[in-house]
């Protein structure tokens, strides 16, 4: 039996998470049409397969072709469940027996032992935007910001409870950076 790690075998794998009872019908939902949406810009061969997909590059594909409709904000949230969405299905196929949700692991797993990781040379599914469980539980969040095309900025660290006075701080020295705009 060959194993089927499609755009169209994530939807089924969630649909199953669904009817067994083992993820929240919610949560289901809300990976569902994050990966529908985001996975739409991918063609029929690049969705054969997602363990060989760029999630950096799906999510400036996916918000350029919809700037208008989308926040900076929902984009991460976006690109967030989409992974959630790929991790749980690629570790339930390629074995079924050993499959535990993200939401199931414990919060503290090592990278080692995520067939997604962040950044690398090989560019499958990796990302170095969005949030980390590690800056989760620590309070603190990633912001990307679109600045012009192509070009979008990534704050990481930011504390989730970021007082004006403190922005306005970060503004000031990102400002103090900036050419002239002649």
């Amino acid at each position: 039996m060959s194993q089927d790690f499609s755009r169209e075998g994530l939807l089924k794998f969630h649909d199953y998470l669904a009817t067994k009872g083992l993820m929240n019908s919610n949560t289901v939902a809300a990976r569902k049409a994050a990966a529908n949406k985001m996975l739409g810009v991918l063609d029929d061969n690049e969705a054969a397969d997602l363990r060989n997909i760029d999630l950096d590059e799906i999510a400036e594909r996916f918000f350029n072709l919809n700037k208008n409709d989308f926040t900076p904000e929902s984009l991460v949230t976006y690109k967030s469940r989409l992974r959630s969405a790929v991790t749980d299905f690629i570790k339930h196929t390629e074995n079924p027996s050993a499959f535990r949700t993200v939401s199931s692991r414990t919060r503290n797993s090592t990278q080692k032992n995520d067939p997604m990781p962040r950044k690398s040379a090989n560019n499958n599914i990796n990302s170095t935007s969005g949030e980390s469980q590690a800056n989760k539980s620590a309070g603190e969040i990633t912001v990307q910001i679109p600045i012009r095309d192509g070009v979008v900025i990534r704050f990481i660290g930011v504390p989730a409870d970021l007082k004006k006075k403190e922005a306005q701080k970060i503004a000031n020295v990102i400002l103090a950076y900036a050419a002239d705009d002649d």
